[in-house]
């Protein structure tokens, strides 16, 4: 068909769809005919109605050696469909590594938003691809990015259950306390069995890594009991009682404890699984108690975080004064001291004249 001279950008007429040759074997990941056809001047970037690419194509369905040898042949890969989808977003929401890697090598924006204000960030952390979250994040994607619904990745996460997603976003300054549209944070979407909990555990455990470095901030933490298995400060708090002694844990550490061993934590002495449980106890006192401190633990973080934000806002206005400065020149600063010599000289002379 090429041969005899056949319209290789020819757009199909079937239903509405327009796509061509090449954007169906770049979706099909036909690589053969991929080749073929861009031999045969097939244009690279071409769009359908709906501004499906090639290059979106293969990216979404993970077709690698399609991407490279349309990028290769020319493919823009910042550009976008009618919906503003690039092909980063769709390597990412489908969870193909090797393609995310392969575009940014080549100058994909990881920040770009679809029409919905979305970024591939948030669709790696929707649909639970955690390599790509860390990479991204790496390369500097705003974690706490909002989309047209009012909606974080850390939201997305939450609501999905990703449990190590939500704890990569929480270490990297992910804010829980930001509202989408409907008031919702990322702890009231957080539905999934044990997701609440492990969401306060990761942002407990994160500001005490911050805080708890500074001198200033350590008297915080001295009330809260630290759990002797993962030597955390406790966030959900189990009680045992052991030979007359009352033991304080982390309630996912004694848990996790007790699935590996069958010797008691404290005293490595032998010990049934059911003998231990039924000395569990939950004090809802102490409980209250440990989740108040930690709500000043939350308070004193958000203004430890304020306070380097206006930090870091002063250094950039004194580095951007000081670099305006310095583009100025000896010469620019010369001549406007002669600018003003000269008026402070002509005003004297209109005083000596009057």
């Amino acid at each position: 068909m090429l041969i005899r001279g056949a319209d290789v950008d020819k757009q199909s007429s079937y239903n509405r769809w327009t796509d061509t040759a090449l954007t169906i074997a770049a979706k099909k990941g036909h690589l053969a005919i991929v080749n073929r056809l861009l031999e045969a001047n097939a244009k690279v970037d071409q769009a359908g109605e709906d501004g499906e690419r090639s290059l979106i194509f293969a990216a979404q369905n993970g077709h690698l050696d399609v991407v490279a040898k349309l990028i290769e042949a020319g493919a823009s890969v910042n550009l976008t469909d009618k919906n503003g989808w690039t092909a980063l977003m769709g390597a990412a929401n489908s969870g193909h590594l090797s393609v995310v890697e392969k575009l940014i090598e080549v100058g994909a924006k990881v920040d770009s938003e679809n029409k919905d204000k979305e970024t591939a960030l948030m669709f790696a952390a929707r649909e639970g691809h955690l390599a790509i979250v860390e990479r991204l994040v790496e390369l500097g994607d705003k974690v706490n990015r909002l989309d047209n619904d009012g909606k974080t990745a850390l939201m997305h996460a939450a609501k999905e259950g990703y449990e190590e997603i939500i704890n990569a976003l929480v270490t990297v300054n992910a804010d829980h306390h930001l509202k989408d549209k409907d008031g919702k944070t990322a702890k009231d979407h957080a539905q999934t069995l044990g997701t609440p909990e492990y969401l306060q555990k990761c942002i407990n455990d994160h500001q005490y890594s911050v805080l708890n470095e500074l001198p200033a901030y350590q008297e915080l933490f001295k009330e809260i009991p630290v759990c002797p298995i993962s030597h955390m400060p406790i966030t959900h708090l189990m009680c045992a009682n052991i030979d007359g002694h009352i033991h304080r844990y982390e309630k996912g550490a004694i848990i996790q404890w007790l699935s590996s061993n069958n010797t008691c934590p404290m005293t490595r002495k032998p010990l049934s699984t059911g003998d231990y449980l039924s000395r569990f106890s939950e004090n809802a006192e102490e409980q209250e108690r440990i989740a108040d401190l930690w709500n000043q633990v939350d308070i004193k973080y958000t203004e430890y975080k304020q306070g380097q934000l206006a930090q870091a806002q002063v250094s950039m206005f004194a580095e951007g004064a000081a670099a305006a400065d310095s583009e100025s020149g000896p010469a620019t600063r010369a001549s406007k001291r002669g600018n003003d010599g000269a008026a402070g000289a002509g005003s004297t002379a209109k005083k000596v004249c009057l």
